[in-house]
């Protein structure tokens, strides 16, 4: 029962007494919890290559002495609509929540969206907005300024809608308030 638990972490106490035949589902659970395995919510994570955890762990390391009340923090998100809202379970002891086979990753989809942007830095909260993703900036010799487009947010719309914008202003604002030295760490999206 163990092994099953472990190789089927996915798998429902149901399922894993099916699967051995002559045992319960409360036998299995009573199984599983005296050897300290609990149904619990997988931890979502987006996927991370090796390259992009060295990348992030150099980062960490080059800022460590870093004065963050001077730092700005911004980022996008994406609200999927029309997705299952339930969570994906998984059987797992205590601690074991960051294993590879506990983790539900996440990646892109071709759902409907709506995209946001925000930023925060120390004791602040900066403006957040929707990102328009079909409206593209004015650009010399086009008619109205107006473009549908497809896909994600482009550079153009980025620069119009954030950095011409919110972020300039928040930065300018917190520049003054904080004696200068601002720095905008973004996530290189």
């Amino acid at each position: 029962v163990i092994r099953d638990l472990r190789n089927h972490r996915t798998s429902t106490f149901k399922a894993i007494a099916d699967s051995e035949g002559d045992i319960s589902e409360e036998q299995v659970r009573r199984i599983a919890t005296g050897a300290g395995y609990h149904r619990r919510v997988a931890r979502r994570k987006p996927f991370l290559g090796l390259p992009a955890i060295r990348t992030r762990r150099a980062w960490v390391r080059e800022n460590a002495e870093r004065d963050w009340s001077k730092v700005i923090w911004t980022d996008e998100t994406t609200l999927e609509l029309g997705k299952r809202v339930g969570h994906l379970r998984v059987t797992r002891k205590a601690g074991e929540e960051f294993l590879p086979e506990n983790i539900e990753l996440t990646f892109w989809s071709g759902r409907k969206s709506l995209m946001l942007w925000g930023c925060v830095a120390e004791g602040r909260k900066g403006p957040l907005i929707w990102l328009d993703l079909n409206v593209m900036p004015e650009q010399e010799g086009s008619k109205g300024g107006k473009k549908k487009g497809k896909g994600g947010l482009k550079k153009e719309q980025y620069v119009s809608q954030v950095l011409e914008g919110p972020l300039l202003e928040f930065y300018t604002t917190l520049n003054k308030e904080r004696g200068g030295g601002m720095l905008v760490v973004e996530d290189g999206a």
